[in-house]
């Protein structure tokens, strides 16, 4: 007999669970930092400090190195964290009017991101337009005429089947 979070945490996709992961761990750290106590988890805090204390995490969230996070990040780290809280403290950060201010702040924040160039989708993928590739193929950019066509063929080929992403 599986329990109901079991079973929906064997079906959840695993960048959902990795997020809802990374963004415990951040607010978790933020928690230890601002009450300077190491022990400190979610759930040992006072239920009517979280309004303020999920406002003030959203207005201080950066990467280590100071820099913004993209503004999807942000978003995504939101969206995580009010499954974390539903999770853990039966807490709704969307619907619940004591985090009223979170969503405005939460704004703000990706304004700020995008306004140090961390815009939404600027690391996605695109795909090779079909007029580049016809172009490539009728010009024996790709093929078996030769060892260079060939490689870039193979190339081709096994990042249509597998994606790829630049560094």
């Amino acid at each position: 007999d599986k329990s109901a979070e079991g079973f929906i945490k064997d079906n959840s996709a695993k960048s959902t669970l990795s997020a809802n992961t990374t963004a415990e761990r951040l607010f978790t750290s933020f928690l230890r930092e601002y009450f300077q106590n190491p022990n400190l988890n979610i759930e040992d805090v006072d239920q009517k400090d979280l309004p303020d204390l999920v406002a003030k995490f959203f207005m201080s969230l950066q990467k280590e190195n100071g820099d913004q996070y993209n503004a999807g990040t942000v978003q995504t780290y939101f969206h995580a964290l009010q499954r974390v809280f539903l999770e853990k403290l039966k807490v709704d950060l969307k619907n619940d009017t004591k985090y009223a201010l979170v969503p405005k702040i939460l704004a703000k924040k990706q304004k700020v991101c995008v306004e140090s160039g961390e815009t939404p989708g600027k690391h996605r993928s695109f795909a090779i337009p079909q007029e580049a590739l016809a172009k490539g193929w009728s010009q024996g950019a790709f093929g078996n005429s030769n060892p260079s066509a060939l490689l870039a063929a193979c190339i081709l080929h096994i990042q249509a089947k597998f994606g790829t992403r630049s560094a």
